[in-house]
């Protein structure tokens, strides 16, 4: 695969509007983009104030928001089930990132890294197998 990896953010988050605005205004300021973020909000019923913020942003990515309570692993792990980058990057709703944060990410070395171990994962394959016929030939040598 070649090209730019689509890179997902995830972020948990529990009553805290104005951090995900700004967040929000981060990741719209990137020079590449996440290409979606999924937003997952730990809010109790009736609280409606980051949805609404997520509502009125508008931005050049997609947006999932998933309403998720239970802390912010089970936030992390509702959000890795909805994803749909190849990369997945966890951003709490405070942080903020340099503006070229993602034009740096080493893709590149994923990938290779990825095409690396399913070369290897074959070899090893590949190697059982051979160990598995010297194994039956010794067998029959024995008997």
């Amino acid at each position: 695969m070649s090209g730019p990896a689509t890179i997902t953010v995830v972020t948990p988050t529990l009553g805290r509007p104005d951090e995900v605005r700004d967040l929000l205004a981060n990741l719209a300021a990137q020079t590449a983009p996440p290409a979606e973020l999924v937003l997952v909000d730990g809010a109790p019923p009736g609280d409606e104030r980051t949805r609404e913020v997520v509502a009125a942003a508008g931005l050049p990515f997609a947006i999932v928001y998933v309403r998720r309570g239970g802390g912010t692993a089970i936030q992390r792990n509702a959000g890795i089930d909805v994803a749909g980058g190849e990369l997945i990057a966890f951003v709490d709703d405070d942080i903020r990132l340099e503006p070229d944060y993602f034009a740096r990410t080493p893709v590149d070395d994923v990938r290779a890294l990825e095409a690396e171990r399913r070369d290897l994962q074959e070899e090893l394959t590949d190697l059982m197998t051979e160990w598995e016929e010297l194994e039956s030939e010794i067998g029959k040598l024995e008997r």
